[in-house]
């Protein structure tokens, strides 16, 4: 039933691919709505409404984020220089391994599996999503050698995630300060928040693209394998270093522990402007990582219950 949840708006998003409903212009412009006006709706409320107890885990939440960023960062550079000796593929390798699905298909596993406390610990994890996702990205672009950018960084950030963090540090705050607002508005609120993790799952089906080229499948296999099962232990080194430096409480050390085998975020085409990624390779990558989590994640999160009871 949970892996439903997650299946059915992913697959209602592919049949509306199959049909040519949305062409490709058109579903840009749709995850920009979610990114830009659906996100911060559900991050307000969820921020908004939670008990004030709970914000002491956003500190141990944002370190956790931040350290296993940069644990995927290095192995991905690391193991890239083995994977591959042809640039592109290196490089698809290194990005598509990096980048993981924390926030849009991070969020909707969470929400699903462990519901509103442990999402509200999945939006502290990602509230630096995208300075993180920058900053990590063209780190390794440098490293690998990278095509010159036409955009400041700043402006990245802001035009991607800058109204998702304000409403967060908004919702916040008035949370803390126990500021009231009015009826009307939190009704508004609350109908677009409502349908923004199907609506997140939904287009993650319209960027699948399963035509795949048969010559890469190890460098995709590769790249999956060491995302959906090699991420674990990323994530178990992430909680322990964590552990011995705050106090996580158990729902966040879950959150962590499954935010670490996300499969490749479909963002990570934004860095194809600046390396030399094989396109074809990369939305193979996304797809089938993607893909083989539906049947990975179920199966992580029976392992973390049944294993890792109490962290």
């Amino acid at each position: 039933m949970l892996l439903l949840v997650l299946v059915l708006p992913i697959g209602v998003g592919y049949l509306l691919r199959l049909t040519r409903i949305f062409n490709d212009k058109e579903t840009d412009v749709l995850r920009k709505f979610v990114i830009r006006v659906c996100v911060p709706f559900l991050v307000f409320k969820n921020l908004y409404k939670t008990e004030t107890s709970v914000l002491d885990q956003l500190l141990p939440s944002i370190f956790a984020f931040v350290l296993l960023c940069i644990l995927y960062t290095g192995a991905a550079y690391l193991l890239s220089q083995v994977v591959s000796h042809v640039k592109p593929h290196r490089d698809t390798y290194a990005f598509a391994v990096s980048m993981g699905n924390y926030m849009f298909l991070g969020w909707g596993v969470v929400h699903s599996f462990y519901g509103e406390a442990a999402f509200t610990r999945a939006v502290f994890f990602t509230i630096f999503f995208w300075p993180v996702f920058l900053l990590g990205g063209f780190w390794l672009a440098h490293r690998q050698g990278s095509k010159d950018g036409k955009r400041s960084f700043l402006s990245l950030i802001i035009s991607n995630g800058g109204v998702a963090l304000a409403a967060a540090l908004l919702g916040i705050v008035m949370n803390r300060f126990h500021i009231p607002i009015p009826g009307i508005i939190s009704d508004l609120v609350d109908k677009f928040a409502v349908f923004t993790i199907p609506m997140i799952l939904m287009v993650i089906g319209l960027n699948f693209a399963l035509i795949m080229p048969k010559a890469n499948f190890k460098i995709i296999a590769a790249a999956t394998f060491t995302r959906l099962i090699g991420g674990f232990a990323l994530g178990f080194a992430t909680l322990v270093i964590t552990r011995f430096l705050f106090s996580p409480d158990l729902l966040t050390g879950r959150v962590i522990l499954m935010e670490s085998i996300m499969p490749t975020a479909a963002l990570t085409v934004f860095f194809v402007d600046h390396s030399e990624m094989d396109k074809e390779l990369l939305a193979g990558i996304i797809t089938f990582s993607t893909l083989i989590s539906l049947a990975t994640i179920p199966l992580w999160y029976v392992v973390i219950e049944k294993f890792f009871p109490a962290l």
